[in-house]
């Protein structure tokens, strides 16, 4: 899974999970064609952006705690005058 793979790193978690979740929804397109019944319940659209939005938040998630992480470890290697 893209999302624990670039834990620490928003910008390649984004990009592969978008990469891979255009797969999937080029996938479900190709069913489509031969169930024609699995289009009525989910559009392709609908599953592609089902994904960008749920891989958008995980990056952005991803890149709030990196800023906390960095805020802190910058703390801790200040001293007080």
């Amino acid at each position: 899974m893209p999302v624990l793979r670039f834990l620490r790193q928003p910008g390649d978690m984004l990009l592969a999970g978008l990469v891979a979740w255009s797969l999937l929804t080029l996938t479900y397109a190709i069913l489509t064609l031969s169930f024609s019944l699995l289009e009525d319940y989910y559009s392709t659209l609908h599953v592609f952006v089902l994904g960008v939005v749920v891989y958008l938040l995980f990056a952005a998630l991803s890149w709030v705690g990196m800023m906390i992480w960095r805020a802190r470890a910058a703390e801790h290697t200040h001293h007080p005058r």
